[in-house]
């Protein structure tokens, strides 16, 4: 008796019409690169902040309370997993870390490929100025770290 071929296993997309798991993926080449990149970007970030935290000999559940973060999320980022778009906790933690600003601003944006405003390219003299407006403008309405 031959083989019969083995069924793709289905979920249901936004709209209930069938999806394969294929379809999850990036299609070309490229698109894989780039995830992959993002994924390594993520993981290097994730074991800096670590490496640091451990420096300083800080908990993660400590850092993770001052960030306002659960220690879930916070272990996720360490790990690379997950990500987060708010400014104002990213400066939090570089305060937290005693790490530079804007070079953690920089860092948490190239690695994201944005935060809620884009960074002109490497090459213009005018990112510098906007990473330190950022900063500037988000610390002056954030309390200081507990």
């Amino acid at each position: 008796m031959a083989n019969k071929p083995r069924a793709r296993r289905r979920g249901f997309g936004v709209r209930g019409e069938p999806i394969s798991a294929d379809a999850l993926l990036p299609a070309s080449a490229v698109e894989r690169s780039v995830a992959a990149d993002v994924l390594f970007a993520r993981v290097r970030l994730g074991e800096m902040l670590r490496n640091r935290r451990e420096e300083l000999r800080l908990k993660m559940k400590e850092v993770a309370g001052r960030l306002r973060w659960t220690t879930q999320f916070y272990g996720e980022v360490e790990k690379g997993f997950k990500s987060s778009p708010d400014v104002g906790a990213w400066i939090r933690l570089a305060d937290i870390l005693q790490l530079d600003r804007i070079r953690l601003i920089q860092q948490v944006w190239d690695t994201r490929g944005s935060l809620p405003v884009s960074l002109p390219p490497q090459s213009d003299n005018r990112r510098l100025t906007l990473l330190t407006i950022v900063v500037d403008m988000y610390a002056a309405n954030e309390p200081e770290p507990i």
